[in-house]
């Protein structure tokens, strides 16, 4: 009998034990990937624009834009001369878009997206603006296939994501023209722009995202939509809403605190009340780069 509780007493402080081993296991701690996106972004490109420059303006990445000193003022209406600058930001590949960090959604609506583009004008430091009335034409490089019937959306930082909006109602300027291999848009305001539209599709659900670790709100995950172009980016594991039975790309990225990157890349179908377990594998920050290269 004194040997059975024996045994047993042994048992159970076994069973504790490992459970205290267990409790002492550290969990992966996650720490904001700012550093690596502001390493990896797209270099904003600055032209300097003298009185024998001619319009269009053609960018790094073939986008053509013809804006005008007359159609640009200082803040305070105060009268600036040549020369100035003119800066570019092109995102025409979802690797890029990722980088910026960029996502294709009007507020919580998803959107078929064609490339994004921002225009910025400069006095030496100072940012000029739009005269009011005045505009000026962005046309994207090549795009195949085109999508049809594509609006104009502008971008504002609302409070950290772009959300993308279209023009107010009644815009007399703001206007979009199809070309035989692109668009032209007509643009009101500086800044992000875009050709897009609403994606649509029901019923919808969201997608549920869990994770091992401390601070999962520093996780990055993105869905890349396959059957069109769309990009959505997750906010603390919890997808806004999409169309059942789409096909996406799940791109979860993360740093731990150690400095090592982390990567669950996965072809998932979406259903209805998804639930997905991220499984975050280490790899080379070269690595996690290349691995965005065929979204």
């Amino acid at each position: 009998m004194k040997t059975l509780i024996r045994l047993s007493a042994l048992l159970l402080a076994m069973v504790w034990l490992a459970s205290c081993k267990k409790d002492r296991i550290e969990k992966d701690d996650f720490s904001s990937m700012d550093d690596f996106y502001n390493e990896h972004r797209q270099e904003e490109q600055e032209y300097l624009i003298d009185s024998g420059g001619t319009c269009p303006l053609v960018a790094k990445y073939q986008t053509k834009i013809c804006l005008g000193k007359e159609a640009l003022t200082k803040p305070d209406a105060t009268p600036f001369y040549y020369p100035w600058k003119l800066k570019v930001v092109e995102l025409y590949t979802i690797k890029d878009m990722m980088l910026w960090p960029m996502h294709g959604m009007s507020s919580d609506s998803l959107m078929k997206i064609s490339a994004m583009i921002r225009i910025r004008a400069f006095k030496d430091d100072v940012e000029l603006k739009l005269k009011p009335a005045a505009f000026y034409t962005v046309e994207p490089d090549t795009m195949n296939p085109l999508i049809p019937d594509l609006s104009v959306f502008y971008g504002s930082l609302e409070p950290v994501m772009v959300n993308w909006a279209n023009p107010l109602a009644g815009d007399p300027i703001t206007a979009i023209t199809p070309t035989p291999e692109t668009y032209q848009l007509k643009l009101g305001q500086l800044g992000w722009s875009m050709a897009a539209r609403l994606a649509g599709g029901t019923p919808l659900t969201s997608i549920r995202f869990t994770a091992i670790g401390n601070n999962t709100q520093n996780i990055e995950v993105f869905l890349v939509f396959k059957n069109f172009k769309g990009l959505m980016k997750v906010t603390n594991l919890q997808s806004k809403l999409l169309p059942v039975g789409e096909k996406v790309t799940l791109f979860a990225m993360a740093k731990k605190s150690t400095g090592a990157y982390v990567l669950h890349k996965e072809d998932i179908t979406v259903s209805a009340g998804m639930e997905k377990e991220l499984q975050l594998e280490e790899l080379s920050e070269e690595a996690l780069l290349e691995a965005m290269n065929d979204l």
